[in-house]
C-alpha cells in the first residue's frame, strides 16, 4: 500500500504547472499536501505490518 500510494502520488502530479513562477501558493499547497499524504500512508503501513501482521 506504502508503494502504490507514491505510485498514486506521482500520477497525479502536474509538474509543468506546479513549478511555474506565477504560482507560488499551488507549490507551498503541494507540499502540504504530499506531506500529509505521506504521514497518512505511513500510519496505515504502520498499522498494517506491524499491528495486524504482528511483525
Amino acid at each position: 500500500m506504502f508503494s502504490l500510494a507514491f505510485v498514486c502520488i506521482g500520477l497525479e502530479t502536474d509538474f509543468r504547472f506546479i513549478f511555474k513562477k506565477e504560482n507560488n501558493k499551488n507549490i507551498l499547497t503541494f507540499v502540504i499536501a504530499q506531506t500529509f499524504n505521506i504521514l497518512i500512508t505511513l500510519v496505515i503501513a504502520y498499522l498494517l505490518f506491524d499491528i495486524v501482521a504482528g511483525y
